[in-house]
């Protein structure tokens, strides 16, 4: 039994969804106007993007599965849904000036998923 009540769960899991869609629908170019964080995000090195996108899927796949009290079965299904979430993003960014979508980011996110996955079964007892 999780000790934490669920309205918290689901809560720091939709921040955390949140978090994630504002990241990738941000402008990847910064033009005047933009706030500092926009002109910190696109000066990011892209080896460090790659770095957050595996550390932001594996905390979002770890915040669904801690709010949603998962059982085996469950924890597949919502690695495969995190990571659908994650190609629809990729896909979203079509459609943001200066972002494109990109195999590279999928499968980035998909291993972040992955890890995800692993921890939190490994941490978790069978069912």
């Amino acid at each position: 039994m999780n000790p934490a009540p669920i309205p918290l769960r689901l809560g720091a899991a939709l921040a955390m969804a949140a978090v994630t869609v504002l990241l990738s629908v941000l402008p990847g170019v910064p033009i005047e106007g933009d706030t500092q964080f926009q002109w910190h995000l696109g000066a990011v090195p892209p080896v460090l993007q790659n770095v957050m996108h595996v550390v932001f899927y594996a905390l979002l796949y770890a915040s669904w599965a801690w709010a949603l009290e998962d059982t085996r079965l469950a924890s597949f299904i919502l690695a495969a849904t995190v990571f659908a979430f994650g190609l629809l993003l990729e896909l979203a960014q079509l459609q943001v000036p200066g972002r494109f979508a990109s195999v590279l980011d999928g499968a980035l996110n998909g291993t972040g998923v992955a890890l995800g996955y692993l921890a939190w079964r490994a941490g978790r007892p069978a069912r």
